[in-house]
């Protein structure tokens, strides 16, 4: 805040710091999805580990048994959350730079900054040739430099022109490029798509970029469409008339949201039809209606893992603000969900080198999986607390990013 600021512009400050204070139920939904992570992240241990979550790579008929199945199943609420909760932070640390009398210029330069320094982690630290979910949040802070400007309708309907539209277009990149999608054998061979599916890898399919060795597994225009509906919900937890409006609040957003949501996955994987990203419900056991395609996120996908977010983050919303129980700060749920960034970091090259250094990948079966995320999140509790707590007393410093 600087001395031209009227004693108006300082109440306003002021205000809006208190309205976006550190939101519990946020932290415990992130930190939980950083545990799925690190379960999901420990199947290099597992050799049986199930991850045909794309038409490219599942063979009709190989759906795993059950414990396979879910194990897999129940870390796909991670990613989905990891771009809803980003646009969320986002949404509010602006604001909250905004509020205290930063330029639009300056909140450009924080988000472009942001999203460089994923897209750099993604790339010089985690895998230069293998880009996954760092580089979708990158690119899509990037991208939303100039997205925030538009209004909360015109956010909406982008997002929802994505989803609904994604495998219509990917339909029609194959179509063109002279291959169907019931036919696996060239993408299973590692053969080379050609014209228009390369054009559309980057932003809509997994696949080689370009016929390049560089593998793109989060294309960056699904995801993006969460981010930009994490945004939007950010702005209605800053928005006064939920305070006003009982039938507005954050908590009734998000149970509205999650309903409707469960509703049209319900509606699509029983039609079996369009929505589905080519992995057609095989039959009504339940295994079936939830084995959905990931990559890349179909409407299904999409709409079954953030109804479930959303009915979740609401349950989280009404803990909240009828209970002290979520404001414990050593958690270890809490702790994680507070340094998510350098978990998923840490964890990730943890999990990524040690199992080949020592020669145990693909040993430990499902047992081994969850020994390994156990002694991971066990391992690293103690680093994230001193970590968080270097961040919070150093809030200037490079650890601010991450």
């Amino acid at each position: 805040m600087t001395a031209f600021q009227s004693e108006s512009d300082t109440s306003n400050y002021e205000q809006t710091k208190q309205a976006i204070s550190r939101l519990p139920a946020l932290d415990w939904m992130r930190g939980f999805v950083m545990i799925l992570m690190a379960i999901d992240h420990g199947g290099i241990l597992n050799g049986d580990h199930f991850i045909a979550d794309s038409w490219t790579t599942y063979v009709t008929g190989s759906l795993p048994l059950a414990p396979q199945f879910y194990t897999r199943w129940i870390t796909h609420l991670c990613a989905p959350t990891f771009l809803f909760l980003s646009g969320v932070s986002l949404s509010i640390a602006l604001e909250r730079r905004h509020a205290a009398g930063q330029s639009e210029r300056q909140l450009d330069r924080y988000l472009l900054t942001r999203g460089l320094i994923l897209l750099l982690l993604e790339i010089l630290w985690l895998g230069p040739l293998f880009l996954q979910v760092l580089y979708a949040i990158g690119f899509s802070m990037i991208l939303m430099c100039g997205l925030r400007r538009l209004s909360t309708t015109t956010l909406l309907v982008i997002s929802g022109a994505i989803l609904l539209g994604s495998e219509a277009a990917v339909s029609l990149a194959i179509t063109w490029s002279g291959q169907a999608p019931a036919d696996l054998a060239l993408a299973l061979s590692g053969e080379r798509w050609a014209g228009w599916f390369l054009a559309v890898t980057p932003f809509l399919h997994p696949g080689k970029f370009a016929g390049t060795p560089l593998d793109i597994l989060y294309p960056v225009l699904p995801w993006l469409a969460m981010m930009i509906l994490g945004w939007v919900f950010g702005r209605r937890i800053l928005s006064p008339s939920n305070v006003k409006n009982a039938e507005r609040t954050p908590e009734t957003v998000l149970l509205v949201s999650g309903i409707a949501l469960l509703v049209i996955f319900v509606l699509v994987r029983g039609l079996n039809d369009y929505g589905n990203m080519f992995i057609l419900r095989e039959s009504n056991a339940l295994i079936s209606w939830l084995h959905v395609s990931k990559y890349p996120p179909s409407l299904s996908f999409v709409a079954l893992e953030m109804g479930l977010m959303s009915i979740c983050l609401w349950a989280l919303f009404l803990l909240q603000r009828r209970s002290t129980v979520l404001q414990g700060t050593r958690n270890p749920i809490v702790v994680f969900g507070q340094t998510a960034l350098m978990f998923y970091v840490v964890h990730l090259t943890i999990l990524g080198v040690l199992p080949f250094a020592l020669g145990i990948q693909g040993t430990g079966g499902l047992i081994g999986q969850y020994a390994a995320a156990l002694i991971v999140l066990i391992g690293l509790y103690p680093f994230c607390l001193w970590y968080r707590k270097y961040k919070s007393a150093h809030p200037k410093k490079w650890v601010r990013f991450i």
